[in-house]
């Protein structure tokens, strides 16, 4: 072989021994720091959305009552005192024995059919305006008798006298039924609470003298 030939092999030897090595290297390279595996495909978190509730259906509105006209304003009821209680039509007792005038209470106005009062409860008491004097009894006349008579007047609204009751008569049963005959035409001036009027009980005295 000639020296040429010899020398071309040595080169190829040459070329072959290094390209092994260098594969070698490489390899133990691969060996020692294995190539990073790729990173686990992960999937994208999904968000899970709450399906909307259902909305409640809305309540009925009740049905408003169509409003009612006003009533009229009740009128404004007196202020009576404590003491005042259910009327009663039947007249106090009497203090002695005496006669009841036969006008009684059922000759009331309608508007005095709620209360009757005293004069000392009323604002203004009843206030006597027409007096037509007593007959004086005849027998009594005769034998000079003098007296005097006490009653209790029932006053209506209208100044009229509905009733009359004798309290006391002296001397007893003589002058009690001209008192009571007399009384019963007497007029007043009403009595008045809080300014209306109203029925009243009130106390006279008719006296019976000789001139």
């Amino acid at each position: 072989m000639s020296r040429i030939g010899r020398l071309g092999v040595a080169v190829g030897l040459s070329v072959l021994i290094n390209l092994a090595t260098l594969i070698g290297v490489v390899a133990l390279r691969v060996h020692q720091n294995p190539p990073a595996a790729p990173p686990p495909h992960r999937e994208a978190p999904q968000i899970l959305r709450q399906a909307p509730k259902h909305a409640p259906k809305p309540k009925p509105q009740p049905r408003r009552a169509r409003p009612k006209a006003a009533a009229p304003a009740p009128i404004p009821a007196l202020a009576l005192p404590a003491m005042v209680a259910t009327p009663d039509w039947a007249p106090p007792e009497a203090e002695a024995g005496g006669v009841i005038h036969t006008d009684g209470a059922e000759g009331l106005s309608a508007g005095a059919k709620r209360l009757i009062m005293t004069e000392s409860m009323v604002d203004v008491p009843p206030a006597p305006m027409e007096t037509p004097p007593p007959r004086y009894p005849l027998e009594a006349q005769r034998q000079g008798v003098t007296g005097a008579v006490k009653a209790r007047l029932l006053v209506d609204v209208d100044g009229a006298v509905r009733q009359v009751t004798i309290l006391s008569c002296d001397p007893p049963g003589v002058f009690d039924a001209a008192a009571s005959e007399a009384l019963s035409r007497w007029r007043f001036r009403p009595g008045a609470f809080q300014g209306q009027a109203v029925p009243v009980w009130v106390r006279k005295t008719i006296r019976f003298t000789l001139d």
